[in-house]
């Protein structure tokens, strides 16, 4: 192994102890940076839905408090199913609190079996990508954003690579996309698609 490039792994066994000790070092980091830094992360899932359609204005006349169509209600409820038949064990949801955001993950759990924490976050309102970006970087574990656009397609398109995208992305009212995240530091184009849901899909029976 090339150490100034992969790190040093070093292992050793204490007989004393009984215990076994797992050191990894990255090249220009100490371990104790390595065991708790990007060296050893893996990779994790990330779900990226938009909210369902919503209505185009409130009586309030603020954006924020528009909510969903009766299509946006439907498109939640499909949305739901295929969630429940591809991604039953929803990880924990960050999503914008604008109402028609709340009204799409209450559509979006109305088939889960077990509930997802769910955290509303006003920095997800009408996030750009590098809002997006720094919240996913301090994030830990699986999650699933739900927020709204252009941001979230710039983030798909800057996290997928081109030939997944087919150079251009759209991504519809009540959209979702199941992505597996490389280690960070999040890069352009590194990560998978594992699943796209589109509310122009058949949903399952």
């Amino acid at each position: 192994m090339n150490s100034s490039l992969l790190g040093r792994l070093d292992a050793a066994f204490d007989a004393n102890a009984t215990r076994f000790e797992l050191r990894f070092a990255c090249a220009s980091a100490p371990v104790e940076q390595a065991l708790t830094g990007t060296c050893m992360s893996a990779p994790r899932n990330l779900l990226v839905a938009r909210h369902a359609t919503a209505l185009p204005q409130h009586a309030s006349g603020r954006d924020f408090d528009r909510e969903l169509s009766g299509e946006g209600r439907k498109e939640a409820a499909r949305g739901a199913r295929w969630l429940a038949a591809t991604c039953p064990q929803l990880p924990r949801i960050l999503a914008s609190p604008a109402r028609r955001t709340r009204e799409t993950v209450e559509g979006l759990l109305g088939e889960a079996v077990n509930p997802s924490v769910t955290e509303w976050d006003t920095a997800l309102y009408l996030a750009d990508l590098p809002a997006l970006l720094e919240l996913i970087e301090v994030e830990e574990g699986d999650l699933m954003l739900v927020g709204h656009n252009p941001g979230l397609e710039d983030l798909l398109a800057f996290l997928l690579p081109v030939p997944e995208t087919g150079g251009s992305l759209s991504v519809p009212p009540g959209a979702i996309f199941w992505l597996e995240l490389p280690a960070a530091p999040l890069r352009r184009g590194a990560a998978r698609l594992k699943a796209r849901y589109l509310p122009t899909d058949s949903p399952p029976a």
